[in-house]
């Protein structure tokens, strides 16, 4: 007779034909041989039904067997049986994406404010009122209130308590939109942009800043930063540029748009899928190395580009300090960034930077988190432009500026500590149509108020904790 039950290879289940023909067995040793035990006896109808009750039963141990093991668990046992790794079923979760209101302080923002993701037509919500002001502003363009410049003439912007001034030295309007921008650029928690008329200024590793401005110059738009979220659980996810439909019409309100992307919400998860993912579930819990706080901080919202460095001697190497890691990061928030640091990070071991932050773990303990912005280097260029005169492939009106477009992409797509390449600057020009030949010349400054650097046609060499910043005011091209 086979073994059932508890065997070497497993829990073996006795079904019910053998339970049957147990029973039958077990009746002729007590009653004989010769006993009726067919299905249209008294007896052999009452054996077929405690076979049937016995197989029950088994199949009740089976289960209970079965639901040890996360292999043939299922539901609230398969939830119990991957818990003794520290792994858990995830839960429906709203899709969330954060998104500026553009407009004129003091406008009010009411809650259940919709914004529709125009790509996939999913429509989020805000959870909260907020109003439109300059002391928490994402966004803030800033244009000159005066119809006269005089030299001498002082305009400031003062962010987040520091003052930021340029004194006019003739009257020109663009001379202080370029003067003043070059002052701001240096601040390493917003962006900049301007052209001869306006200046922007967008929140990036901060979710906003305060910001007020000289008489002679004035903020003509301003912009609140609010997290929306989806009504119900969904796997939407809204990529940059996508939020920019609103819905909820708003006095006082001219724009809306998500500068960074969203995160996808979830479902809850099936069965199918906590088991997949209970595998990789083991390895992750485990996993304080550089490769897993690399890819758990690239995860974080609005992050585009780092480095992880590690120095795991019992000597400053390069500037970071003895069993230490060093992390240079760009984009995302600060707070988002050090909690990730501090729950990734592996136990015992420093962090170095010149941002630091002070977390506190699950335990309300605080932990002083550091790392690094990119130090951003300045990327000055002379570029000379030749078309071809054969008439079929005779360059277009705007080529120069399709030139500068593309300059700017291959800035965009660089990370921290990538060089710059002479090569990939000509083949960026080459690709508008109608260009025939390019001379590139480079140069960097470590601020774009420095004086004009030396030029050269050779690839500009970027430290480790750098980043090459492309601005079309020091780009020139003829």
């Amino acid at each position: 007779m086979a073994n059932y039950g508890l065997t070497r290879s497993g829990f073996v289940r006795k079904r019910m034909p053998e339970q049957l023909q147990e029973l039958f067995e077990k009746a002729k040793q007590a009653f004989g041989a010769e006993v009726e035990i067919t299905p249209e006896t008294v007896l052999g109808t009452m054996l077929s039904i405690e076979a049937e009750r016995f197989a029950s039963l088994w199949e009740l141990v089976e289960g209970v067997y079965g639901a040890m093991y996360p292999m043939s668990a299922t539901g609230a046992n398969l939830d119990r049986a991957v818990s003794f790794t520290g792994v858990k079923r995830l839960q429906a979760e709203r899709s969330t994406v954060p998104v500026i209101f553009f407009g004129q302080a003091d406008t009010l923002i009411p809650a259940y404010t919709a914004v529709r993701n125009v790509a996939s037509q999913t429509l989020y919500y805000t959870d909260s009122e907020a109003r439109i002001n300059a002391n928490q502003a994402a966004y803030a363009r800033i244009e000159l209130n005066t119809k006269t410049i005089n030299p001498n003439d002082e305009f400031s912007a003062i962010i987040n308590g520091v003052a930021y001034r340029f004194r006019a030295t003739r009257s020109s309007v663009a001379s202080v939109i370029n003067g003043l921008s070059g002052q701001l650029k240096e601040i390493d928690y917003v962006s900049v942009q301007n052209d001869n008329v306006i200046i922007e200024i967008t929140a990036q590793s901060t979710p906003h800043f305060s910001i007020s401005v000289s008489p002679n110059l004035t903020l003509s738009r301003l912009g609140l930063r609010l997290e929306l979220g989806t009504e119900e659980p969904s796997e939407d996810k809204a990529e940059i540029g996508q939020m920019s439909e609103l819905i909820t019409m708003l006095d006082g309100v001219v724009e809306v748009n998500n500068l960074v992307e969203g995160t996808a919400g979830r479902f809850e998860e099936s069965d199918t899928e906590l088991y997949q993912r209970y595998h990789l579930g083991v390895w992750q819990n485990g996993a304080a190395t550089v490769d897993a706080l690399y890819a758990n901080l690239r995860n974080v919202v609005g992050v585009n580009a780092l480095r992880v460095y590690e120095n795991d001697t019992d000597q400053t190497v390069n500037g970071i300090p003895k069993r230490s890691i060093y992390v240079v990061i760009k984009g995302g928030l600060d707070q988002d960034i050090a909690k990730a640091l501090l729950k990734y990070k592996p136990i015992g071991i420093g962090t170095h930077g010149r941002t630091s932050l002070s977390v506190k773990d699950s335990q309300n303990q605080p932990h002083l988190i550091k790392f690094s912005r990119p130090r951003k280097r300045y990327i000055w260029l002379k570029i000379i432009v030749e078309t071809f005169v054969d008439e079929g492939e005779m360059a277009k009106a705007g080529y120069i500026v399709n030139v500068m477009n593309n300059i700017l992409d291959y800035g965009k797509q660089l990370g921290v500590g990538s060089d710059v390449i002479h090569q990939r600057l000509i083949a960026a020009c080459i690709a508008v149509s109608g260009v025939g030949k390019v001379t590139v010349q480079m140069g960097k400054t470590n601020q774009i108020t420095d004086p004009e650097p030396r030029y050269q046609e050779q690839n500009i060499v970027i430290a480790p904790d750098e980043e090459a910043v492309f601005d079309p005011a020091i780009i020139v091209i003829s």
